[in-house]
């Protein structure tokens, strides 16, 4: 029974040691909102670019994402800031200048397609660095099989 308990120690110790490479990788959800995750935390778009340093080709790719970010935060930053303002003045009983609400909008939509190129690039780069991070991990894959042998119980590891 001890032997049994050493060897599947041993066996999640392996585990640990060469599955190290693949905890790093990042991780993509989409929706209405493209995130990225690492290690089960989100990672803000700012910080995608100093996660893939260590990756040129990546690393590429997380730039253009982080100016794409940039450029869409700032319009849709600007375009809510001009429709909420004359809806602000309208509930507040002022005159609303309307044609505001309309340059919102436009900016708004001007958002859309940076917003998409964010995703498409951080899509991109995350793709390039998880694939340079199982190129670089000491073993890609193993297999631990049980069974029984003419000794009594074994284990067999291939690498």
């Amino acid at each position: 029974m001890k032997q049994l308990l050493i060897i599947l120690l041993l066996c999640f110790g392996f585990t640990e040691l060469f599955g190290q490479d693949l905890a790093d990788t990042i991780v993509v959800k989409e929706g209405i909102k493209t995130t990225f995750f690492q290690n089960g935390k989100a990672i803000p778009p700012y910080n995608l670019k100093k996660i893939t340093e260590s990756n040129n080709a990546a690393y590429e790719e997380m730039v253009a994402a982080n100016l794409n970010y940039k450029f869409s935060y700032f319009f849709q930053f600007a375009g809510g800031a001009l429709v909420g303002f004359p809806i602000g003045t309208a509930i507040g009983g002022g005159n609303p200048k309307w044609y505001l609400a309309g340059i919102g909008a436009v900016l708004i939509f001007a958002s859309i397609p940076f917003s998409i190129e964010y995703a498409e690039h951080g899509k991109k780069g995350a793709q390039i660095y998880n694939d340079g991070l199982k190129k670089t991990s000491m073993i890609n894959h193993f297999d631990v099989n049980f069974g029984l042998s003419a000794q009594g119980l074994g284990m067999k590891i291939n690498f």
